[in-house]
C-alpha cells in the first residue's frame, strides 16, 4: 500500500551533506555523502599522477534511509573504534547508526524521537530544519529543533549517572536561559573550554531589507556551557548588535579560539574579553549595519550560499556561490585577538553545496552540487583536490 501512495523513481542526485571519518574500517579512511535519503561511503584510493600522489574516490556502500536526512555529524563512542553516523530527519528525530560488517549493513545504535506538542510549541508546519552538531572533544552531541529547543544528548557516562543510561539525553528550552533567544540560525560548539560549549546564532526580531531603515543589526550570538552532570547550562558570554544577514557561524581552533560569524556582506570575529573584529566585504555593508567593522578596498563579494570550512593553522577554506575558492588567514597580534584577515584567490570551480576536512590525508575536497552520483556510479573521480 505504501508503494502505491509514494514510490521513488530515481535515486537522488544531489550532495547536502558530506563528513570525513572512520566508518567502514578503522584504518582506512571513508568519505560519507548524503543526498536526499540517500547515503553513499566512498574510499580514498590512492594513485600516482604527474610524479605525485593523489586520490581518487570509490563508492564502496549506498543505502536507501527511510527519510531524508536533513543535518547529519559524527561521533566517537566510547569503547568503539570506528565512528558513528548521527544522521537528524524529520522535524526532531535522530537516528545513531553504526556499520555491521558481518552483513554489511547499518545498525541502529540509537532513535531520538522529539516530535512531541509540548516540543513544536506554536508551529503548526515544519518551520526550522534540524540541525545536529557534536563537540570537538567528544564529549556531547546536540541538536537544534524547532528555533528554540536543545536536545542534549552525552557521548561520554558520568559518575552521577553510574546506575542510569549512559547516553541519557535531555531537552533545553533556550527560552529559560534566556527569553530573547528564538529564531536560532546556527551553532557551533567552541574550542578549549573545560566543558562542552555551544555558542548560537539568533535573531529574536527579525528584519528584512526593506526594514533596515527602520530596523537593523538585529542577530545576536550567545555562549552557554552544557554542564551534563548538573543539567545546568550557565550563560558565558554574549554580543548583541550584529548584522541582520548574520548567516553562519564557525569556531576557531585554539589557542586562538573563539567564533568567525559569516554575515552576506561582512565577516566578523568574536571571542570572550576581546574586541570584536569585522571586515566589510563590500560598498552596501556601510549602509545596512552600525556595528563596527573595517573596511577592505581590494574585495567586493557576498558570502551569501557560501561554504566554509576551519583548518588547524588558524585558516578559513571559503567557496563562494560563485565558485571562487578563498583562503582566509587571521592575523592575529600576539594576545588572541585578530587584528586583520588576509584574502587569497586559491581557484574557482562551480557552486558547492557541502564541504568536509579531510584530516588523514591533509587534503581539502569540495563535492560539487548534482553532479557526484550522475557522472560516477561506482568509482567518483569528479572531485577537487587541494594540498
Amino acid at each position: 500500500m505504501v508503494f502505491g501512495v509514494y514510490r521513488n523513481n530515481h535515486p537522488a542526485t544531489a550532495v547536502d551533506h558530506c563528513c570525513h571519518c572512520y566508518f567502514i574500517n578503522s584504518n582506512e579512511p571513508n568519505l560519507v555523502v548524503a543526498g536526499g535519503s540517500y547515503l553513499r561511503i566512498f574510499r580514498y584510493v590512492p594513485m600516482q599522477e604527474e610524479g605525485q600522489i593523489k586520490h581518487r574516490l570509490e563508492q564502496v556502500l549506498c543505502y536507501n534511509l527511510f527519510g531524508v536526512v536533513n543535518s547529519m555529524a559524527v561521533a566517537m563512542y566510547p569503547g568503539n573504534r570506528r565512528h558513528s553516523l548521527l544522521l537528524a530527519v524529520g522535524e526532531a528525530q535522530l537516528a545513531v547508526v553504526d556499520y555491521e560488517p558481518s552483513s554489511h549493513t547499518l545498525k541502529t545504535k540509537m532513535l531520538y524521537n522529539y516530535e512531541q506538542d509540548d516540543q513544536r510549541t506554536m508551529f503548526l508546519q515544519q518551520t526550522f530544519l534540524p540541525q545536529v552538531r557534536v563537540d570537538p572533544e567528544n564529549r556531547a552531541a546536540a541538536m537544534l529543533i524547532y528555533g528554540s529547543r536543545l536536545v542534549v544528548i552525552p557521548l561520554t557516562k558520568t559518575a552521577k549517572a553510574a546506575n542510569e543510561s549512559a547516553h541519557q539525553s535531555y531537552v533545553v528550552n533556550l527560552k529559560s536561559l534566556d527569553e530573547r533567544v528564538n529564531n536560532v540560525k546556527d551553532f557551533k560548539f567552541l574550542y578549549g573550554y573545560c566543558d562542552p560549549t555551544i555558542v548560537l546564532l539568533y535573531e529574536p526580531l527579525r528584519t528584512w531589507t526593506g526594514r533596515v531603515a527602520v530596523r537593523r543589526d538585529t542577530c545576536a550570538i550567545v555562549a552557554i556551557a552544557l554542564n551534563i552532570r548538573d543539567k545546568v547550562h550557565p550563560i558565558i558570554w554574549s554580543q548583541n548588535n550584529l548584522p541582520f544577514d548574520s548567516l553562519y557561524v564557525l569556531a576557531v581552533h585554539k589557542p586562538t579560539g573563539g567564533v568567525l560569524v559569516f554575515a552576506v556582506n561582512s565577516l566578523l570575529y568574536l571571542n570572550q574579553a576581546i574586541p570584536p573584529f569585522g571586515m566589510l566585504l563590500n560598498s552596501l555593508a556601510e549602509s545596512i549595519t552600525d556595528f563596527p567593522v573595517h573596511k577592505h578596498t581590494g574585495l567586493m563579494l557576498t558570502l551569501d550560499d557560501s561554504q566554509a570550512v576551519m583548518m588547524e593553522d588558524e585558516r578559513v577554506f571559503v567557496s563562494l556561490k560563485s565558485g571562487d575558492i578563498y583562503l582566509i588567514t587571521l592575523i592575529s597580534d600576539g594576545m588572541r585577538s585578530i587584528k586583520r584577515f588576509n584574502w587569497y584567490k586559491a581557484a574557482s570551480s562551480v557552486l558547492t553545496s557541502c564541504i568536509s576536512m579531510a584530516t588523514g590525508l591533509e587534503s581539502y575536497f569540495l563535492y560539487r552540487h548534482r553532479v557526484l552520483y550522475i557522472l560516477c556510479t561506482k568509482v567518483c573521480n569528479m572531485y577537487l583536490l587541494y594540498t
